[in-house]
């Protein structure tokens, strides 16, 4: 009886382990880009590929006649160089994969005929072309037949009339045996951060998940300059239903009403368009435009609709010149101190800046896309960025700003370098650069010491470039840090 009871225990024991191996692999799951319905977003980040993989991505195109000439441009790094190749479709041919899983494009990244590194090998592949239509397209990174190793890349994709959602899944898509079962990509949720003006996000692009009752602050800072009187800052809002969120801009002493009495006032609003470019009857996206005529703290909040019921999916692009995205700040008046404003947050939740891992952001080859997140970086380390210029005439005296956040501000160095540059350190590991961001003597929140380091330049020739952060040989322990790039002709 004791042996039955013994093997009743291990058969209940080896139940729930398996219980447990199946719901944490059922909760792990998350896009993988394994098809069109589940594409990533391009960050431009170094991503490993084994063999026999398909990697998907999405983004939108929209059409304008003036954009006829101006074609996008992909261009893609790979680590060995020969282990993937890059193909562009439409939403035809990735229909086509999903009914019958065949794998057809109209574009494909060819090797370039230069070897700056004199490996005898290409620097990249690349792609470019003009599109005559908008709509979704997506990019497939797959690895190579001829290489049986798993590998290293990374792509960037320049060009007007870009935009990046999220993979939507076709409603009456029969998939092919040869087709992985696909599922549409999880908007992020949102929590504690966002509540207040004093736990506001940084704007990402992201698709964001939003529920009954709830408003996400956002913040941005701008920088006034009469050069920009004339040209507006502009905010285009999609949701998933079309009216489920509104989305406006306030000011910081409309956040401060917000603090003191929990009053909901702003300057701004985002309205619907009368465009309507896939006839499903309603409005493509909402939007704001508008002159900010002072420099200082602004915000951005989006609010579920009062007469929608259940989540709703958001996400909102910014663009025009002078703003930039630090962390939140909290003012004088902590939302703690404010007892009668029962919405408000008690306390600042400051996101967690993220850590670099493996080969990313360790040289030019593994270059990261500037995204002004905070990261923190430790002693003796060097994070490398890449970003894309190209030069026109015209823009001669706009210069490329960059703005570095240091916490502490001495904590870390930045340096701006050109392909020159960043070849020498390949060969012989020295740190040459032509740009170096220089404290500014500016102490807004009164603690001694300056607020940020600033670079700004004039680039005299396209290309790439590339943003060098170096832990301060003078101060021990890690450092967080975050910046921003500003200018025309910037891409990444």
């Amino acid at each position: 009886m004791l042996r039955s009871y013994g093997r009743g225990i291990v058969i209940l024991i080896v139940a729930m382990a398996l219980v447990m191996v199946w719901t944490g692999s059922a909760l792990a799951q998350a896009p993988t880009g394994t098809g069109p319905d589940e594409a990533m977003t391009p960050t431009g980040q170094w991503m490993k590929i084994e063999s026999g993989e398909y990697h998907w991505y999405i983004f939108h195109f929209d059409y304008d006649e003036d954009r006829v000439e101006k074609p996008i441009e992909i261009r893609m790094y790979t680590e060995p160089y020969d282990v993937a190749t890059l193909t562009v479709r439409n939403e035809e041919q990735a229909q086509l994969w999903r009914a019958e899983g065949e794998q057809e494009h109209f574009g494909c990244c060819t090797m370039v005929d230069e070897d700056k590194d004199e490996n005898g090998k290409p620097d990249y592949a690349v792609w470019a072309g003009s599109l005559r239509s908008s709509g979704t397209y997506y990019i497939v990174v797959e690895h190579s037949r001829d290489n049986p190793a798993s590998g290293m890349y990374r792509f960037t994709i320049s060009g007007e009339g870009l935009s990046f959602p999220k993979a939507m899944p076709a409603p009456m898509a029969e998939k092919a045996e040869a087709a992985p079962a696909a599922a549409a990509p999880e908007p992020r949720m949102v929590a504690e951060e966002g509540g207040g003006p004093d736990l506001a996000m940084i704007p990402t692009g992201e698709w964001t998940t939003i529920e009954e009752g709830q408003y996400h602050w956002y913040t941005f800072y701008f920088d006034f300059d009469e050069d920009y009187e004339t040209e507006p800052i502009e905010i285009r809002m999609y949701t998933d239903v079309y009216d489920g969120a509104t989305l406006t801009v306030r000011n910081e002493e409309q956040a401060q009403l917000w603090r003191d009495e929990g009053e909901q006032e702003h300057f701004g609003c985002c309205t619907m368009v009368d465009i309507d470019k896939d006839e499903d009857g309603n409005a493509d996206y909402a939007m704001w435009a508008g002159t900010l005529r002072s420099s200082g703290q602004y915000y951005i909040v989006v609010e579920h609709a009062k007469n929608v019921k259940g989540p709703v999916a958001y996400r909102f692009t910014m663009t025009g010149r002078g703003f930039s995205f630090p962390t939140a700040t909290p003012t004088t008046a902590q939302a703690v101190e404010a007892p009668t404003a029962p919405m408000a947050p008690a306390a600042e939740v400051a996101p967690p800046p993220i850590m670099l891992s493996g080969l990313n952001g360790t040289g030019p080859d593994y270059a990261l896309a500037p995204t002004g997140e905070e990261t923190l970086i430790n002693e003796g380390e060097f994070h490398w960025y890449a970003f894309e210029f190209a030069y026109d005439d015209e823009e001669v005296m706009a210069p490329v700003e960059i703005r570095f956040y240091g916490h502490p501000s001495e904590g870390a160095t930045l340096t701006v370098r050109n392909t020159e540059q960043a070849e020498q350190w390949r060969k012989e590991g020295e740190h040459l650069h032509f740009g170096c961001c220089t404290l500014v003597d500016k102490d807004e929140d009164d603690d001694g010491v300056a607020d940020y380091a600033v670079w700004a330049g004039n680039l005299r020739e396209s290309g790439t470039y590339y943003i060098v952060v170096e832990h301060a040989k003078n101060m021990s322990g890690p450092v967080s840090y975050h910046f921003v790039i500003t200018g025309d002709g910037v891409s990444w």
